[in-house]
């Protein structure tokens, strides 16, 4: 047996019981003491939230279920079953007073998540940062980590008068687990930020004292790039488990369609590509470096994928997350300039499903203008999204730089540093659940990162979307509208 060091959660935990099994509230419930209406009630489970079961009794009418850490009873006529795998979270509970809390997936790293007070459905959200301590014993023979002492270590809603924050914090106090809660090891590390042998980048771009990737920290390790030799293999991958390092790899597309490719130490000449709808790729790439073409291009694509230490250049748009990806301590930037004055480039492209830590996130393609008339070429933003094939969800962008440079005119290469998925006019408007906190905006020549401004279609009242803690680069608050 092992100690770990403490932990700081994002949101309360719960145990499952060896016999309980996933459910589902099929309607808004009373969670009530006892298997009654004369029994006290916690309060409201919400439509849609996940719970487990222990046991029903033999008209099914009433079943013992754990919630949030809570042990009570619900009427068995709304509760379906579902298969282990459900995912869990969020989770939203009606604690008593007409509100409703929100609660989102535990992280174990003090990485914030966001907890949701809404006084009633008209009433605009109220976001927050809720942590949660506890003390953590590892037990290697059955491979379960034991947490206790669980608490809420700081309940912070700035926008909350006394009274209201103190309110909530009672509401907190009592969703916390009483008892022990046990997870399993793996999901403890893959919550964990992901671990190399190579240390976190140092050096690069310092803004704030902080300091960003560039090409002096991403990309092939110098005392690497002499050992790199020609990759001969095909350039469309199907086979699984494939491993590719310190290799020189010239595809005009790089399709890996199998699952768990892993590339490392190599040189990408040309873009990658695993589908999104087509076979189940995935793959990683590491301490690597993708140079897209001169043309129009999405260099890194699109589904199912991990960067870590990657620098991207080239090509019309640098990256774009279909769905599921993450990208980490990675520089995006070097777009081509289309003289055509025709293309639209852009770093990012965000759809659903992403995770965006602490890069440095620049369009800088040089903008050229149209001969025949229009707006000509350039950037559209840093990190674009705009709601055309289906709804932009389930983006996090944490601890980046995002910017803007000078393009051919003078002018700030992009429209906006950020579009935030709520474009008006596209078929999917309604983005949800779009994070962006600490981040950094350079200001650039036209002092406002883009030419219009930092940000345009984020939506501060989306559900499950915040803005908080995003700056400019002499430390004033950046809003999320202009």
């Amino acid at each position: 047996m092992k100690k770990l060091a403490a932990l700081i959660a994002s949101a309360s935990m719960f145990a499952t019981s060896a016999a309980a099994t996933p459910a589902v509230a099929t309607a808004t419930v009373n969670f009530r003491s006892g298997p009654g209406t004369g029994y006290g009630s916690f309060g409201n489970i919400q439509e849609g939230s996940p719970l487990d079961v222990s046991e029903c009794d033999a008209s099914g009418a009433w079943c013992t279920v754990k919630f949030l850490g809570r042990d009570g009873f619900v009427n068995g006529k709304y509760i379906n079953r579902t298969e282990p795998d459900t995912p869990p979270w969020p989770r939203s509970f009606m604690p008593g007073n007409s509100a409703t809390l929100t609660l989102f997936q535990p992280q174990f790293t003090d990485w914030p998540a966001f907890t949701e007070l809404k006084a009633s459905d008209a009433a605009k959200p109220i976001y927050g940062v809720i942590s949660v301590s506890g003390k953590t014993v590892a037990h290697d023979d059955t491979n379960q980590v034991v947490i206790t002492d669980i608490k809420a270590t700081q309940v912070d809603f700035s926008t909350l008068d006394r009274k209201e924050l103190t309110d909530l914090a009672l509401e907190v106090r009592k969703l916390m687990p009483t008892g022990p809660i046990t997870v399993s090891q793996e999901r403890l590390a893959d919550s964990l930020p992901t671990s190399t042998s190579r240390p976190a980048p140092t050096g690069g771009i310092v803004v704030l004292g902080r300091s960003f990737p560039n090409e002096t920290n991403t990309g092939v390790p110098d005392d690497l790039k002499s050992s790199l030799t020609p990759y001969t293999g095909s350039c469309t991958i199907t086979a699984a488990d494939v491993k590719i390092d310190r290799k020189v790899i010239t595809c005009d597309q790089l399709r890996l369609l199998g699952p768990n490719t892993a590339i490392t130490n190599s040189i990408i000449i040309g873009t990658v590509h695993s589908d999104c709808c087509y076979l189940n790729g995935s793959y990683s790439l590491t301490d690597s470096e993708v140079r897209g073409p001169d043309s129009t291009a999405t260099v890194v694509g699109e589904a199912r994928f991990k960067l870590l230490r990657v620098e991207v250049s080239g090509g019309s748009r640098s990256v774009n997350c279909n769905t599921t990806c993450e990208i980490r301590d990675s520089y995006i930037h070097g777009q081509y300039g289309d003289k055509r004055g025709i293309d639209h480039e852009s770093g990012i492209r965000q759809d659903a499903h992403g995770t965006f830590v602490h890069n440095t996130i620049s369009c800088d393609a040089i903008a050229y203008p149209n001969p025949t008339g229009g707006e000509g070429s350039g950037c559209s933003a840093a990190v674009s999204g705009y709601g055309d094939f289906g709804t932009v969800n389930n983006n996090t962008f944490t601890d980046n730089l995002i910017e803007s440079r000078e393009g051919l005119t003078g002018q700030a290469a992009s429209s906006y540093c950020v579009y935030g998925g709520s474009t008006t006019g596209k078929p999917y408007p309604n983005a949800h659940h779009i994070v962006f906190t600490d981040n950094i905006f350079r200001r650039g020549g036209m002092g406002k990162c883009g030419i219009y401004g930092p940000v345009t279609s984020f939506d501060s009242n989306a559900e499950g979307s915040l803005w908080q803690s995003n700056v400019w680069d002499d430390g004033a608050t950046v809003p999320p509208a202009n």
